[in-house]
């Protein structure tokens, strides 16, 4: 999440590198829901939920972002 430590030093250090950040918890924010429902909960690993999250942020991100597959926007 923006503003999380480990993030903002992830987010720098990627796009020092021209590598993209998808933020998985805008995504879930987004969808309406918590972090929470996205992990485990006794640990931070994904959930079966997570995971669908995790895809589908990809997804629009792929979908949004069309010239990284060498194709241009439709």
């Amino acid at each position: 999440t923006h503003g999380h430590p480990f993030f903002e030093v992830v987010s720098r250090l990627a796009e020092a590198r021209d590598v993209p950040v998808i933020d998985q918890s805008d995504y879930i924010l987004r969808q309406g829901a918590r972090t929470e429902d996205a992990r485990w909960k006794h640990d931070y690993h994904w959930n079966r939920r997570g995971h669908q999250w995790a895809a589908e942020a990809v997804l629009e991100w792929l979908e949004q972002n069309q010239s990284v597959c060498g194709q241009s926007p439709a």
